[in-house]
């Protein structure tokens, strides 16, 4: 009888070692996610000083990135407006927006290509309050939306890159003779339209206003991408940083050099047209100055066009 109560007794004693053995792993796996969080927690908020990001160098060699597979957000998100003048980089900046935060990008319109490569939520308008950005091109849809971010790109380029949509879709290559005459005919109505949406957010829209310059999103995109991810008020990682980078590129992003771009540019405008957008150029950094004390250089390829 004595042995059997000494057996019950160890198993209880086995029981209750176990159960407080439990507890404590549960406290210590918990106390472990909790350190981990707040290890991690300063990578949310890139500190940023200017010119090169060293901080980039230290994921060259060991980081694998993939593309990601964007979903809706889970919360309801303030309207944020993606608006640009036609052919200043919208598509290839949702794209960024997209890899950089994982949130889907939605549009004021439908386009079934963008939809079917890489932009399922570009017809969801009832869902537009869970996506990112919303793409638009045209004052008239400003009212929409709670905040804007102004892509800006400077017009010699964004007016051939216009023309070249018109002519051959998102990333085909028209003839350089469809082209020019395409251009020709669309330089005064493009200057017009572009003055009009810069003067319509400068100087009527009251929402906040993040401007984002096409030029300086490729040169510094890390950086940019950091300001961008703080006004959207959307956490990001240097991991997602550096990779959204490394595949910038996307479906709908034309690739050429320099020097072909600039010797295209000049065959393209007569010297006409090129003073026609100089002066929309010195106009338009003018309301960037008036509205936000900010300096904005629209010119671009100006000086090798000019020579």
């Amino acid at each position: 009888m004595r042995r059997l109560s000494a057996t019950r007794t160890m198993h209880l004693s086995c029981i209750l070692i176990l159960c407080f053995c439990c507890f404590h792993l549960e406290a210590w796996i918990n106390m472990a996610k909790y350190n981990l969080s707040n290890f991690l927690k300063p990578i949310f908020y890139l500190r940023v000083d200017g010119g090169k990001n060293d901080w980039i160098k230290s994921f060259e060699k060991n980081t694998i990135c993939n593309e990601r597979n964007v979903s809706l957000s889970k919360t309801a998100l303030p309207l944020t407006g993606l608006v640009s003048f036609p052919g200043s980089g919208n598509t290839w900046t949702r794209h960024l927006i997209q890899q950089m935060t994982g949130i889907g990008t939605s549009s004021v319109y439908c386009d079934g290509s963008l939809k079917k490569r890489g932009f399922p939520y570009e017809c969801y308008h009832k869902l537009r309050n869970k996506t990112v950005v919303i793409k638009a091109h045209v004052p008239e849809h400003l009212p929409l939306f709670t905040k804007i971010i102004f892509l800006i790109r400077n017009p010699y380029d964004a007016f051939l890159s216009f023309a070249n949509y018109k002519e051959a879709g998102h990333t085909e290559h028209p003839t350089e003779g469809k082209l020019k005459k395409s251009l020709t005919k669309t330089v005064e109505s493009s200057g017009r339209n572009y003055v009009n949406l810069a003067r319509n957010i400068t100087l009527q829209f009251k929402g906040p206003v993040h401007v984002l310059q096409y030029e300086k999103l490729k040169t510094d995109m890390a950086n940019e991408l950091r300001k961008l991810a703080k006004f959207l008020g959307v956490n990001v990682t240097k991991h997602d940083i550096y990779c959204t980078v490394k595949l910038q590129e996307g479906n709908f992003h034309r690739n050429t050099t320099d020097e072909k771009h600039i010797k295209l540019l000049q065959r393209m405008y007569d010297k006409e047209n090129l003073l026609k957008i100089q002066e929309i150029t010195r106009y338009t950094e003018k309301l960037f100055k008036e509205a936000y004390d900010l300096g904005v250089d629209l010119k671009g390829p100006e000086d090798q066009l000019f020579q």
